[in-house]
């Protein structure tokens, strides 16, 4: 028996087959356009994520470089303060050294024209030949090693340069550069007692104040002038405590063990020394502490 299909029957079977394929077809293509996308995406994330550590490392980077930049511009300052400390040492050491040929010499000092006259009332000859002053020789300290003065290591006697002031500022008024240069002017002229009182008014009026930890330090070290060795160690001390980041720290550890000294406490000194060569090994301060210790120690 032979069955018999009608044309549209046939029509309708091959187009349900065409469509079929056609959306297989973009079910294939859509799958594939999300992959590619998906694998974009992902490659981007990775470069974003690279980008971002890279970033990362470069401002971590950049914030060292600043800090050191730092660093190295305080450390220059300390440098600057002590050899203009230095300069007016010498300048003071030159005048005196001056006064005393000029009275040797029975001369008087230099006139406006630049001429050395000789003292009124005194006969020269020219044919008289002056010696030089002798030297004189100053006998080696025959304290025991307990009791050896340390050297100062090169930062202060460091004071920090002091600009003229033409009017002084009345007690507890003005702002702390004022207060901070008015104490340091008292100490570079050896009034020790009024600097001392200075520096502990500074420090109780402005104690966040930016010389602050100078101040304590110079506060200390006027004890320390003062002959008053064990409170000058206990502020040495205190400033470490208080102002570990500063830059007087290595000078503030090798003024302690100064005071140290003085006090025959010879194993607190060495023992302070011995921390601050390891501690701030490329200071100043450190070598002389070497130096110190083979004081100490009698080699």
């Amino acid at each position: 028996m032979m069955i018999r299909i009608s044309r549209p029957v046939v029509l309708s079977v091959v187009m349900l087959s065409v469509v079929g394929c056609t959306t297989l077809g973009s079910a294939g293509q859509m799958e594939q356009t999300v992959y590619d996308i998906h694998r974009r995406v992902t490659r981007l994330d990775e470069n974003l994520g690279a980008s971002i550590t890279k970033l990362s490392e470069t401002t971590a980077e950049l914030v060292n470089r600043v800090n050191e930049s730092d660093e190295q511009t305080r450390r220059l300052k300390s440098l600057v303060e002590e050899n203009q400390v230095k300069i007016d040492n010498l300048d003071r050491s030159m005048n005196e050294l001056k006064a005393v040929l000029y009275q040797h010499f029975n001369l008087t000092p230099p006139s406006a024209g630049g001429v050395i006259a000789p003292l009124s009332g005194v006969e020269t000859d020219v044919n008289t030949v002056i010696e030089p002053p002798q030297p004189v020789t100053v006998p080696q300290s025959t304290l025991p090693l307990e009791t050896e003065t340390l050297t100062p290591a090169p930062d202060p006697e460091a004071m920090e340069p002091v600009a003229p002031v033409a009017q002084q500022t009345p007690a507890g008024g003005g702002s702390p550069k004022v207060a901070y240069e008015s104490a340091q002017r008292a100490f570079g002229e050896n009034k020790f007692e009024q600097a001392l009182t200075d520096f502990d008014r500074f420090l109780a009026t402005y104690p966040a104040a930016e010389d602050a930890h100078n101040a304590q330090f110079w506060k200390a070290k006027c004890h320390f002038k003062l002959g008053q060795f064990q409170e000058s160690a206990s502020e040495f001390q205190k400033l470490r405590n208080s102002y570990p980041n500063s830059t007087k720290v290595p000078f503030a550890m090798h003024n302690q063990a100064m005071a140290y000294s003085r006090l025959n406490q010879k194993a607190e000194a060495e023992a302070l020394l011995n921390e601050l060569i390891k501690n701030y090994p490329l200071t100043p301060a450190a070598e002389q502490a070497k130096v110190d210790l083979q004081t100490l120690q009698g080699r």
